[in-house]
């Protein structure tokens, strides 16, 4: 019975393995970066929105994972933005190219400090089972944000996305309100190039 026991023990392990499409998770204790958009139905960003790039296969992922801050903690668990956008071919997402979007509220966990003495959490989406993330093979990017209109405090910009360093693909970019790229986002506690901490499954 014990040996049943650990061998499906083992085919569980392997499985929750293989249905992880992306990971990249917070490199500890690198600080954070901010992600906000206006609202869910529009999102331009509100100061700065970020996003970070990953490749697949044909795949379906049910669950996003991230670690990031808040200012407030009135803020955990309120609305998230979140979108999907193809390559541009220079390292960037193409804005007009939209694979998929939803506004969801996550779980989430405390994790630790970061270097700059802001609380990180970590995040777990769950998907709309209406709403699922299905992509073909290819290189794609992520926009993570909170949404303003729904926030704690509208108007003061509460959610930042926690760093992953080393960059995985292209540098992780930030997008202002006058429709500008930032990139690379260059690390204010070691100087490096920072990544966006995710993963998708």
């Amino acid at each position: 019975m014990k040996r049943i026991i650990a061998l499906l023990g083992i085919a569980m392990a392997a499985s929750t393995a293989m249905s992880q499409v992306w990971s990249q998770p917070w490199t500890r204790p690198l600080p954070a970066w901010m992600s906000v958009v206006r609202s869910c139905d529009n999102p331009k960003p509100f100061k700065l929105a970020a996003f970070d790039d990953f490749r697949t296969d044909d795949v379906r992922i049910s669950t996003i994972v991230y670690w990031g801050t808040v200012r407030d903690l009135a803020q955990l668990g309120r609305p998230m933005y979140y979108a999907v956008y193809k390559d541009n071919g220079n390292c960037q997402p193409a804005i007009d190219s939209l694979v998929w979007k939803d506004c969801l509220k996550p779980d989430w966990e405390f994790v630790d400090c970061d270097c700059q003495g802001q609380l990180v959490f970590r995040f777990k989406q769950a998907l709309s089972p209406l709403n699922i993330l299905r992509l073909s093979s290819g290189h794609y990017w992520i926009e993570i944000a909170e949404d303003d209109s729904n926030s704690a405090n509208p108007g003061a910009p509460e959610f930042a996305w926690s760093s992953h360093q080393s960059v995985n693909l292209c540098p992780a970019l930030q997008w202002d309100w006058n429709g500008n790229f930032i990139q690379p986002l260059q690390d204010p506690c070691n100087g490096a190039k920072d990544d966006l901490a995710f993963e998708l499954y």
